[in-house]
C-alpha cells in the first residue's frame, strides 16, 4: 500500500499558517490548493517556487511522527480515533521566541529553544503512534542513508522509522530546499525574517493543536485529515 500517514504541528487559521502557506503556494488544510507566493526582491518568482518545491509537497508544518505506512490489522479510521483521544489528553508546549533561521541549510521557523513539554510532546506522538506504523522497506532505509547516520540514529531508524527524533529531535518548519550558500540566499533569509516578523508579530507561539495528515500516493502532495486541538 503506498498510502502514507504522518502526525504534524501545521496551525490552521493563524498568522504562523497563513505565513507558511504563503511561503510555500499550498494549504495543507484545504486540500493541497494552490496560494499565491509571496513576491519577493531577493528572488524571481520561478525560482522561489522551485525552491520550496519540495517543502511544497509535504505542507507548511513541523513533523512530530514522520510519515509511515500502515501495519496490518490497522485501518485509517482506527488512526484518526487514536488520534483524536490523543490529543484531547495531550498538553500544549510553547514555542518560545520563534524566527526564520537556518537550518543545516534550510531555511525553517523554528523556537530560540525546546522546553521540556515540547520534548515530552514529541516522545509522546512517537511512541503511542507507533503501534500504526508498519515496518520500512530495504529501499526506505536506505534512502536515510543510514551509513551517514550516528549509532544513536540508526537505531531510531530500525526502532522507529526515522533517524531524527527524541535526543536528536530539532523542531523545525521547512520553508525551503537546500542554499547555495551565496549572497542571494543571505538575502532571502533576511527578507522572509523580515516578513516574518512583519505578519507573525507574536514571536512567542504555542504548540496547540495537531494534524494528522496523509499522502494518496508518492505523486500527490500530503493534506490534512484531522486536525484537533491539545487538553
Amino acid at each position: 500500500m503506498s498510502v502514507r500517514y504522518a502526525v504534524y504541528y501545521s496551525p490552521e487559521n493563524t498568522a504562523l499558517g497563513r505565513f507558511g502557506a504563503r511561503v510555500l503556494g499550498t494549504d495543507i488544510h484545504r486540500d493541497a490548493a494552490a496560494v499565491e507566493q509571496f513576491p519577493l526582491k531577493a528572488l524571481a518568482a520561478e525560482d522561489f517556487k522551485a525552491l520550496t518545491a519540495t517543502a511544497r509537497n509535504y505542507g507548511f508544518h513541523a513533523t512530530m511522527k514522520a510519515p509511515f505506512r500502515l501495519s496490518d490489522g490497522h485501518t485509517e479510521a482506527d488512526l484518526i480515533a487514536v488520534f483524536r483521544e490523543f490529543c484531547s489528553a495531550a498538553a500544549p508546549a510553547d514555542l518560545p521566541k520563534t524566527s526564520v533561521q537556518n537550518l543545516h541549510g534550510f531555511l525553517a521557523v523554528m523556537p530560540a529553544s525546546q522546553p521540556g513539554a515540547l520534548l515530552h510532546l514529541e516522545h509522546r506522538v512517537v511512541t503511542e503512534f507507533d503501534r500504526f506504523r508498519a515496518p520500512l522497506s530495504p529501499a526506505e532505509i536506505e534512502r536515510r542513508r543510514p551509513d551517514q547516520l550516528s549509532e544513536r540514529q540508526r537505531q531510531h531508524l530500525s526502532r522507529y522509522g526515522y533517524p531524527f527524533i527524541m535526543d536528536d529531535f530539532r523542531f523545525h518548519m521547512t520553508l525551503t530546499g537546500r542554499l547555495t550558500r551565496g549572497p542571494v540566499d543571505m538575502a532571502l533569509h533576511a527578507e522572509l525574517q523580515d516578513l516574518y516578523a512583519r505578519l507573525v508579530p507574536d514571536a512567542d507561539q504555542t504548540l496547540d493543536s495537531l494534524t494528522l495528515t496523509t499522502q494518496k500516493s508518492p505523486s500527490l502532495p500530503f493534506t490534512a485529515l484531522a486536525t484537533c486541538s491539545l487538553g
